[in-house]
């Protein structure tokens, strides 16, 4: 009997201890499936799920791209898009690539966005349906895993309720293929050409091993996609045609849904131009955006924040989300960061935030006006128009990093008189700007046809300049669609039928955008325009010219930024190396003698060719002479033409 008590006293220790052990061991956070969904016309598209543990019906996470948004493990190039985060916080997740791509069926063309939003809107019906789900969609990603979400959300039913797309290119014509309408080259080429084929072939790109139906679907999209590549497609589609008459920001105006967007300003992959279609393109009342100097991929928004965002329109919860500020800026955020929400690497901690209820933070324009001998001022224009000369082409030092952010070209040498420069005296104030600038030149050349390069940068008290923007344009592509462009964004058609070519020698006025951006000058510094040739990373003309600049007289050369008069830096001046994507290099030129204290534009030169706006002072003036000659009873016949180019 002894024993048999001790047996049992064992046994019952044994059974405890594995109770116990069970009990120590942590809750599996989540349960992974794969599989397919079949559109409409047959086409099956490979996912990736992820379910919080235990039962019930969660909100959903939608995350669509063609990369590896469906892959269960690690691929060639990056890793599975659908983490633990997400099941760990009540969501569950799908990653779904898109047709093409993956192990989904069909052909993949980028530029046909309403075919593969289709796709997208059977899926968020789709994911309604499952037992799992609560019928609450939301979408997230970075890049085209972000621009996707705007074609989706253009034509998804109710059920997806909120996207969040960060540094996106709806635009794929400026956003990324020709900024000003120069072809990015390097970046098409390695988008297209390499890292479409290797995403595509990889079987480790969706878990292959094993799976006959995405052997199938690789072995039947090779051929199709090789002919519709964008490496080759968007190389033979110079200007905006019907070849782009597709992509997605055609169907920006049917996005209503609530949006949370970001982007950084030194993205040098796809440009940070879509900080502007959150007020010109969505719905400001149901759209937010938060800002960060930085790279692609560098997005500084908090795990906070997001959750937020999706548990007040996934989840319905009250937590007072409509209260956000519209604009989110961090200030001279870091390089250092840890792990992101998905697969990203964060930056570190911002030196510090403002927020705005406006997405143009209530900036005024601020002219500055380019002298000879290399001196930004907001004095008159010279009487004497004088011309300066540069010569073209050269390799640019006057960009921060290439499309990788591999490295940096910020401190090259500069081979003397391939680049000219216009340089404030030091600021008297600290002097903050925000969003798009304009640099309104008056430019001639020897050649046809030009490329330009713009490159903002502060030039420091310490001696060293620091990189802050760029913009670019090809001359020939000049023309304005006037209803798109305000005095601080220049918006150019890059039609064929608006192509003009230069005559030599002949000075041409040049509206190029200054990509938007954010930066404070601290008092002391200089503001600094660069121009010169576009970095290797564009397809630049290689035709040899001199190109020259004209200044004053009846050429009034000038750059406009948004400034907001007041704003003072948040913290002292940061070690030169330490504020992320924004490199430094010893000043090569100097700074003009004096001080410059910032102030409100005056009078509208007669030079300077606006935005399409009149002057206050010059209506003023216009109804007088109205009022006058009617007192007069001499008819009023038109505009007097020292006003007319004002309208």
């Amino acid at each position: 009997m002894a024993a048999v008590r001790a047996r049992s006293r064992r046994g019952g220790f044994l059974l405890f201890a594995i109770l116990w052990l069970t009990l120590l061991q942590p809750a599996a956070a989540e349960v992974r499936r794969q599989g397919y969904i079949t559109l409409r016309d047959g086409v099956t598209l490979h996912y990736n799920l992820a379910l919080p543990a235990g039962q019930g019906n969660f909100p959903t996470v939608f995350i669509y791209d063609p990369y590896e948004a469906g892959a269960a493990g690690n691929g060639p190039v990056t890793r599975p898009y659908v983490t633990s985060f997400w099941a760990e916080h009540g969501y569950a997740a799908i990653g779904v690539n898109i047709r093409g791509t993956g192990c989904s069926g069909g052909t993949f063309r980028a530029e046909d966005a309403p075919e593969w939003a289709q796709d997208g809107a059977e899926v968020v019906d789709w994911i309604a349906a499952q037992p799992w789900s609560n019928g609450s969609v939301g979408m997230f990603g970075i890049s085209f895993t972000g621009t996707s979400q705007f074609a989706v959300a253009a034509l998804a039913s109710p059920h997806l309720k909120a996207i969040a797309p960060w540094q996106v290119f709806p635009d794929f014509y400026r956003d990324m293929a020709y900024p000003g309408g120069i072809y990015n080259s390097v970046f098409v080429t390695g988008w297209g050409l390499v890292s479409r084929p290797l995403l595509q072939s990889s079987g480790a790109n969706a878990g292959a091993l094993g799976d006959v139906q995405c052997l199938a679907n690789i072995l039947q999209s090779l051929v199709p996609n090789l002919a519709a590549n964008v490496g080759v497609q968007m190389l033979l589609h110079p200007y905006r045609d019907d070849y782009w008459s597709r992509d997605p920001s055609t169907l920006l105006p049917a996005v209503r849904l609530p949006a949370l967007g970001c982007v950084t300003w030194q993205d040098s992959t796809v440009t940070s131009r879509a900080a502007d279609l959150f007020a010109d393109d969505l719905m400001p009342d149901r759209s937010w955006l938060v800002a960060n100097n930085g790279p692609h991929g560098g997005c500084a928004v908090a795990q906070d924040m997001l959750l937020r965002f999706y548990g007040r329109y996934l989840k319905g919860e009250a937590n007072g989300w409509e209260r956000t500020p519209r604009l989110t800026v961090h200030h001279e955020v870091p390089p250092q960061g840890d792990a992101n929400i998905e697969r990203w690497t964060a930056p570190g901690r911002p030196a510090w935030t403002t927020t705005h209820a406006r997405f143009d933070g209530g900036v005024q324009p601020l002219r500055l006006r380019l002298q000879a001998g290399g001196r930004l001022d907001q004095e008159p224009a010279a009487k004497e128009e004088q011309v300066e000369r540069y010569l073209y082409p050269s390799v640019s030092a006057n960009t921060a990093y290439d499309w990788l952010g591999a490295f940096s070209r910020w401190g090259w040498p500069q081979l003397p008189g391939t680049t000219l420069s216009y340089t404030t005296p030091p600021l008297a104030q600290d002097a903050e700007f925000l969003g798009s600038g304009s640099a309104d030149l008056w430019m001639s050349a020897l050649a046809t046809d030009m490329d330009v390069q713009l490159t903002l940068s502060e030039v420091r008290p310490d001696g060293q300049e620091m990189y802050i923007q760029n913009g670019w344009l090809r001359a020939s592509h000049r023309r304005l669609d006037e209803s798109r462009s305000t005095r601080l964004r220049p918006w150019h058609t890059h039609l064929s039928a608006d192509a003009e070519a230069l005559r030599p020698g002949e000075p041409v006025l040049l509206r190029i955008q200054m990509l938007p951006f954010n930066h404070v000058f601290r008092a002391g510094s200089s503001i600094r325009l660069a121009i010169d040739t576009p970095n290797l990373d564009h397809g630049a003309r290689l035709v040899p010219s001199v190109n020259a600049v004209h200044l004053g007289g009846a050429h009034d050369s000038l750059l406009v930024l948004g400034w907001l008069p007041g704003a003072r830096a948040g913290a002292p001046l940061p070690d030169c190396m330490a504020v992320k994507d924004q490199p430094c290099r010893a000043d090569r030129a100097g700074v003009p003698d004096g001080s410059l204290r910032l102030s409100a534009d005056r009078v509208q030169a007669s030079g300077d060719s606006g935005g399409g706006a009149l002057d206050p002072l010059l209506l003023i003036l216009l109804l007088a002479a109205l009022l006058r000659r009617q007192r007069r009873t001499v008819p009023f016949v038109g505009i007097p033409g020292a006003l007319r180019r004002q309208v």
